[in-house]
């Protein structure tokens, strides 16, 4: 068990696993604890649309004629830190908050200092771009007690989980996953015909379609941008589609993993040219808008210190053992998983930033960022439909 936590007002717990343990108690899967307000299903289908904030889908509702319908009935949750894919699918899948499931960010150091990218399952350099190249040598990653979703299935609820193709079989998605049965889709035509042909296999069922095309155009072209509408209105039409499929006593759910905001140029640094952030640290690694520091033997002091000045109050900077107590990780962090923090955590207050323009080059370049505490990055919608 981990460190204790201080202020119990301060936990940022996670919504996501809060809601994946919500639908299963809906199911009737005893040992899960209700909210949300769910109404009992027999089969639940749950769209994980990546990126779609709440604040994006209330700003861009005319482009969503089907989601807007259900907008006045919606509700709306934060997803927990950090407020990235990697973190917030483990988090809904395994029904643990960051700090009991271990993938703490996008990117993270394993025993030894070894840095870890989740997404693509790999160990790399610290200093390369954040594409990494070596093969993981394997560590536990996530624990080893059964996922919530293989507890559902062991209670009799069949768990579907359907995915692009190019992730379908990603090391990521085959190990928090656990429990499901994997299925692929190639566009969101064929999406809707994968949809179609699992909604009878079972009496009872949880069918989980993720889709991640928003997201991607978010980062590269911007949240709000022409390519970001026409992926906005296609999820919109596809989930229209799905409606008139469902069989009576089905819930339909529409969430997201985290929301997005595009960062302001006076509010971001760029820590590979910056000789103050430099000083004392070893490396970093996280998101943008979500940080780990590693810092050098014995400099932590000395490096909270200069950060703190260096950024000013448009950042929170916190020491290990403060992000810790303060619950940022949720209500506990298990001690196996607690040497992948940081030295420091930090995160912007508003829309800033801290980039790598030469190791991470690719991230830098991106619009559309995510992973802090506002609202942009964190509060995710939840709307419901039920076909009775």
């Amino acid at each position: 068990m981990g460190a204790p936590i201080q202020n119990a007002s301060q936990v940022q717990k996670s919504g996501l696993a809060s809601l994946s343990q919500a639908i299963l108690a809906s199911l009737d899967v005893p040992s899960f604890k209700p909210g949300f307000n769910l109404q009992p299903a027999d089969t639940t289908v749950v769209f994980m649309v990546d990126g779609l904030g709440h604040l994006l889908l209330d700003e861009h509702r005319s482009r969503a004629p089907f989601l807007r319908t259900l907008l006045g009935h919606s509700q709306f949750f934060r997803v927990g830190f950090p407020a990235t894919t990697a973190t917030s699918l483990a988090s809904f899948a395994l029904g643990r908050e960051s700090g009991q499931h271990g993938i703490v960010g996008s990117r993270f150091a394993l025993e030894g200092q070894t840095p870890f990218s989740p997404l693509p399952w790999m160990i790399g350099n610290r200093y390369q771009d954040q594409t990494p190249t070596l093969p993981l040598v394997e560590p536990p990653i996530l624990p080893t007690a059964k996922t919530a979703w293989e507890i559902a299935g062991e209670r009799g609820v069949n768990v579907e989980c359907i995915l692009p193709a190019n992730i379908a079989n990603s090391r990521y998605s085959r190990e928090i996953y656990r429990g499901a049965t994997i299925t692929p889709y190639a566009d969101y035509s064929h999406c809707s015909l994968q949809i179609s042909s699992v909604l009878s296999k079972s009496p009872r069922q949880m069918i989980y379609v993720y889709l991640g095309e928003l997201d991607y155009a978010g980062h590269i072209y911007g949240t709000g941008s022409e390519s970001w509408l026409n992926s906005l209105q296609n999820i919109d039409t596809l989930i229209s589609k799905t409606v008139g499929m469902l069989a009576p006593g089905t819930n339909l759910l529409i969430t997201a993993d985290h929301g997005m905001t595009t960062l302001l140029p006076e509010l971001t640094f760029d820590f590979d040219t910056n000789r103050y952030l430099q000083e004392g640290v070893a490396w970093i690694a996280g998101d943008i808008r979500a940080r780990h520091v590693y810092v050098q033997d014995d400099q932590v002091n000395n490096v909270l210190e200069r950060w703190r000045n260096t950024l000013g109050d448009d950042f929170t900077v916190l020491s290990h053992e403060q992000a810790v107590s303060n619950g940022l990780f949720g209500c506990v962090v298990e001690a196996i998983f607690e040497q992948r923090l940081g030295d420091l955590i930090v995160y912007p207050t508003g829309r800033g930033g801290i980039v790598q323009s030469t190791t991470e080059k690719h991230q830098t370049s991106w619009k559309g960022h995510h992973g802090a505490l506002t609202e942009a990055d964190q509060l995710s919608p939840l709307l419901t439909c039920s076909n009775r």
